[in-house]
């Protein structure tokens, strides 16, 4: 399927790490589904009411979200038009598809967090020198 990113997913992606979007860009154009991004960069206010949520174990500034630009990106899967939230399976596997790309671009990703499978971070020793072609992260 050509999958096309939406206007609230595009805004996400603008507040990641160049690699991350790269990554998100070839997460989407790999998928059978379509992928939205949720959340990219967090500002204080948006940190601590996630933490607040639930949605977040750590407060403002402690999370690869709080980062310009963003270290961390959380995404959804849409299946059948609807958000597959609870489908832990179809999450693993997408996420599991993600890991599989970041290795090929040699991005270095965070493992799994078991009780976070919509979150995507790069790992804390990955902060090499971009390296810029054509107008896209090779």
């Amino acid at each position: 399927m050509n999958w096309q990113w939406s206007e609230s997913s595009l805004k996400q992606l603008e507040t990641c790490n160049p690699y991350l979007i790269n990554l998100a860009n070839r997460m989407l154009r790999a998928s059978f589904y379509d992928l939205k991004i949720t959340c990219g960069f967090r500002n204080k206010q948006d940190q601590n009411e996630a933490f607040l949520e639930g949605n977040s174990q750590l407060k403002w500034p402690n999370s690869r979200h709080n980062r310009y630009p963003s270290r961390a990106f959380d995404f959804i899967v849409y299946k059948n038009g609807i958000q597959a939230w609870d489908d832990r399976e179809l999450l693993a596997t997408t996420r599991g598809i993600a890991y599989g790309i970041a290795s090929e671009l040699g991005i270095k990703l965070k493992p799994t967090i078991q009780w976070d499978l919509y979150h995507i971070e790069l790992a804390d020793d990955f902060y090499p020198e971009l390296r810029w072609m054509n107008g896209s992260i090779q």
